[in-house]
């Protein structure tokens, strides 16, 4: 399966551990677009498949087991949990 860089988002954000604000926060998330190589009787291609997103903040939060929100700058949010103190793991997209 290849993938794609399909957006860039970068910015000022804040944190929240449910409506709780932990802190503002820098942010860089990347969004890749999956693809998978189909073959059938008139031929082949890619067909999108699923979107993968990356995210880095500055500063790290505490490691947590808590599901935990970015407010990105332009009001879109993210839910991630910090696994290490240098590693997001985003779940889900957008919303």
């Amino acid at each position: 399966m290849s993938r794609s860089l399909i957006e860039r988002a970068e910015g000022n954000g804040r944190v929240f551990s449910g409506e709780k604000l932990l802190g503002a926060v820098s942010y860089t998330v990347l969004v890749f677009q999956g693809y998978i190589h189909v073959e059938n009787l008139t031929g082949s291609g890619d067909i999108p498949g699923m979107q993968e997103y990356e995210l880095d903040i500055t500063p790290s939060m505490p490691v947590s087991r808590q599901l935990l929100t970015l407010e990105l700058s332009d009001q879109r949010k993210l839910n991630f949990y910090m696994v290490s103190q240098a590693g997001t793991m985003p779940t889900g997209g957008f919303f």
